[in-house]
């Protein structure tokens, strides 16, 4: 079982975590389908951490030795989602960024043209 001095620690370190993003989200400084997402992992490591019964089972059931590292198995699991979610979205952001360079290079070409064609006509 969990001791119920790391249940605390565990449940105040989370709540800490889920006001700096309730934080970041005001001041505009997260998106917030990543805030509901961190919310969602902050909130249920805490729900799990006050559930030690749930959480001995859940890990007797998958076979894993310890309370404890059942739950640091689901935040790595949460986290890992997330970061997969950030890798997508930065590939499409990247792909996004490389046709609006490749755009305004293209623009800025038509533009050299149109001048150089009106100095050649004086």
């Amino acid at each position: 079982m969990i001791s119920t001095r790391i249940q605390v620690l565990i449940v105040v370190v989370m709540c800490f975590c889920v006001a700096s993003i309730f934080r970041l989200l005001a001041q505009g400084k997260m998106d917030y389908k990543l805030g509901i997402a961190w919310t969602f992992v902050f909130g249920s490591v805490a729900a799990l951490a006050l559930a030690p019964r749930t959480l001995a089972r859940m890990a007797a059931f998958l076979g894993i030795a310890s309370p404890m590292n059942m739950l640091f198995f689901f935040g790595f699991l949460f986290s890992t989602g997330i970061l997969f979610s950030l890798s997508r979205r930065t590939s499409r952001l990247q792909a996004q960024v490389q046709r609006l360079a490749q755009e305004t290079a293209m623009r800025h070409e038509m533009s050299n043209d149109v001048q150089e064609n009106k100095l050649q006509l004086r």
